[in-house]
């Protein structure tokens, strides 16, 4: 039987550094405050688009204003948007018990069945401590994206995953995983631009004279 979202936050706090969890929950409801945020600012640019097309920007002017906020939005945006916009959990966010593999994402709790979970890594390549990204799949196609730092791991995810982040036993597949570490990070870069490009276009932010 799975266990209730109580229960699983009580496990949590139980497997995991109180530090990490609060510094992890902090930042998935910072991603949740910033989004509601984007929608608002967003919208406002939309609504100031007859101000932005009829008139120069000048510096110090409301227009200037609204559109430097949106531009800085768009831009954490284009940097941020896998954690924002994907079912990321923050290992120190995950809990299981024998049925499901369960994390606390920006886009609310998403679990994955153990008995049928699928997993595929990468590593991104970082100063020091690399990132570890795990990719699980069921055979329901219910996604969660575990990530994890060469820092700490946890027990309770290498016996699901089959084995641990990092695995020092693995050796031959460690270049493949950061080459295509690297690769991912360039396409979320490339995507990333792409989206502030087109929501800056959407509401007129890049046709401004």
């Amino acid at each position: 039987m799975a266990l209730t979202r109580r229960e699983l936050a009580k496990r949590t706090r139980g497997e995991h550094p109180r530090d990490r969890v609060l510094i992890a929950r902090t930042l998935v409801w910072a991603g949740r405050g910033y989004l509601a945020v984007l929608g608002i600012v967003l919208v406002g640019s939309w609504l100031a688009r007859p101000v932005w097309m009829s008139a120069p920007r000048l510096t110090g002017t409301p227009s200037h204003w609204i559109a430097d906020v949106t531009l800085a939005f768009l831009l954490a945006l284009a940097i941020v948007w896998p954690l924002l916009l994907l079912p990321v959990s923050s290992l120190a966010l995950t809990s299981a018990d024998e049925a499901w593999l369960s994390g606390m994402t920006v886009l609310g709790r998403r679990r994955v069945e153990a008995d049928s979970v699928r997993t595929a890594r990468i590593t991104l390549p970082g100063r020091g401590y690399s990132t570890y990204v795990a990719t699980l799949r069921d055979r329901r196609l219910r996604f969660l994206i575990v990530v994890g730092s060469g820092m700490w791991e946890y027990r309770h995810f290498e016996a699901i995953a089959g084995y641990p982040i990092p695995d020092p036993h693995r050796h031959a597949r460690a270049m493949s995983r950061y080459l295509i570490g690297a690769a991912v990070i360039g396409v979320s870069v490339f995507f990333g631009i792409a989206l502030m490009l087109l929501l800056g276009a959407l509401v007129g932010l890049f046709q401004i004279s």
